[in-house]
């Protein structure tokens, strides 16, 4: 009987150790599966952390994400000299173009992450290595069917269409894929919207007519040349060794034929010359302006007490004003009476808007600035770059606000590239305290297809112009000499017109201006 119970009790005993065990690697392989997937878990987090948290870079950026950036770009040959800051400035911007440029990026100087995987990457391009073999360019099937290609499409047709935009200058690299991709989608949108085409992004059998045609419009046209045309020989009066009038009273010339207007007197000088060049077609005007002894450019209101209400013809203003010279501003007017972001806009030393945008945006208007100081200079400010106050306390006369900057300190703005559509344009800049340049290229009519801001900021500055901004264009834009409107009424669904306004630049004043013509 005792053995008996012994063996039951060591059996018993048996079972208990057998069950606690498999309690126990049941447990353990709990326990194991628990730490498998918190390392899956913490392997795959940072990727997705990373992914969430990264913050685009561009200018005006600082910190240490801009250090570290600019320093793996120094590494690669896109700066020459390790002394670096944690600012994204002007340098930045166009070393990051490069980069991207080079590695078959869209070159919009923006670091996105897409530019930080690929500057991070082993086969990142350095300034100076050799590029790979460009895509060989393969040859359409005259006899395959049309086939309209958009979002989605694959194929040798799409290779042909991008390789033919690139030629065109809408992409920045030839080293390009046969995928209808988002990048192909926004060039050729930019390449209908400079062609006077619907921007779809769609490539019909209409568009292709044009993308292949001699006459298809590149995304960076050259400067144009203007046509030649004899100069005309003005009989001036005895001027000094700078070209102002000796003695008092004015001389006024106006030569139509010829396209040449010229107003001089003791202390100012208006020298206004037509151009175009027919084989893009373009016209356009420059005024070249000099002034001294007190004088300079003036803004007036048609209602100072209601800014954006009692809108008047241009030239209607002028000629109240007894402008010699008068032009278009920034229209603030027109954003106060639809109760949009006006901007900050001063008149005569009093802030009318000191409400703005609180960074740099890529809109028209986008809001930026040029200050005219009591000494002549003008000087070109982003919207978010100071305040109405600061301006104040500098002692600015008057701020025209619309925009965008299109050369500050000497510089072209790496942002025009945003600005490419064919329009009419009117900007205003400085050579040098007392001697500025209105440029104004005219469009929508057949005579003149109008132009994107990157030709409108290249000829200031072959010109010498060293601060810049883009003022209101389109059907805004007129340029009055004496009561007359010089250039010709742009057409704007299916009417030809001149916008009605609430203010205008004013230079000189006479009292031989008294009748108002409008352009025809």
């Amino acid at each position: 009987m005792t053995a008996n119970t012994n063996n039951k009790d060591m059996f018993a005993h048996i079972r208990r150790m057998n069950k606690e065990y498999e309690e126990r690697m049941k447990k353990m392989q709990r326990l194991l599966s628990l730490l498998l997937a918190m390392a899956l878990l913490l392997t795959c987090l940072p990727a997705a952390f990373a992914e969430e948290t990264f913050e685009v870079l561009e200018k005006g950026s600082k910190g240490e994400s801009v250090l570290q950036m600019k320093r793996r770009l120094c590494e690669l040959g896109y700066f020459s000299t390790d002394d670096l800051n944690d600012q994204y400035n002007n340098y930045a911007v166009k070393a990051v173009k490069q980069f991207q440029t080079r590695n078959a990026l869209e070159a919009t100087g923006v670091f996105t992450k897409e530019v930080h995987d690929a500057l991070y990457a082993d086969t990142a391009i350095g300034m100076n290595d050799p590029m790979p073999s460009p895509t060989p360019m393969p040859t359409p099937d005259p006899n395959a069917p049309f086939e309209t290609l958009e979002k989605g499409s694959r194929g040798q047709q799409v290779l042909v269409m991008k390789q033919r935009l690139y030629e065109l200058g809408y992409f920045n690299t030839d080293n390009l894929s046969d995928s209808f991709n988002d990048a192909t989608v926004k060039a050729l949108k930019k390449f209908q919207q400079h062609n006077g085409i619907e921007a779809d992004g769609m490539l019909t059998e209409a568009v292709t007519a044009v993308l292949y045609s001699d006459k298809a419009y590149p995304a960076h046209a050259a400067t144009p040349i203007p046509t030649p045309r004899p100069t005309p020989t003005v009989d001036y009066p005895e001027r000094d060794a700078e070209g102002y009038l000796v003695g008092e009273g004015e001389f006024v010339y106006e030569n139509d034929e010829d396209g040449m207007w010229v107003y001089l007197t003791d202390s100012l000088q208006i020298i206004i010359t037509h151009h175009e060049d027919v084989t893009v077609p373009l016209e356009w005007f420059e005024t070249e302006i000099f002034m001294r002894d007190g004088e300079s450019f003036m803004s007036v209101e048609t209602n100072p007490d209601r800014p954006g209400t009692r809108f008047k013809y241009p030239f209607d203003i002028a000629v109240d004003n007894q402008f010699v010279l008068g032009f278009t501003d920034d229209f603030y007017g027109h954003r106060i009476n639809r109760k949009e972001k006006v901007g900050i806009v001063i008149r005569d030393g009093e802030v009318i808007s000191d409400k703005t945008y609180n960074k740099q945006l890529h809109n028209l208007p986008n809001l930026d600035m040029l200050a005219q100081f009591p000494d002549g200079t003008l000087k070109a400010y982003g919207s978010a770059d100071i305040t109405a106050q600061e301006l104040v306390e500098m002692g600015v006369v008057n701020v025209f606000c619309f925009g965008p900057v299109l050369i500050s300190e000497g510089e072209i703005s790496p942002l025009l590239e945003w600005y490419q559509t064919l329009s009419p344009r009117q900007a205003l800049g400085m050579i040098e305290p007392g001697h500025y340049l209105l440029l104004s290229v005219l469009g929508r009519m057949k005579t003149s297809i109008g132009c994107g801001l990157p030709l409108m900021a290249d000829m200031m500055k072959e010109r010498g112009v060293v601060e810049a901004l883009n003022l209101d264009g389109g059907n805004t834009l007129a340029i009055i000499f004496r009561g007359r409107m010089l250039n010709k009424l742009a057409t704007w669904e299916n009417k030809k017109f001149v916008r009605t306004v609430t203010s205008l630049i004013g230079v000189g004043k006479s009292e031989s201006v008294t009748t108002a013509v409008k352009g025809k």
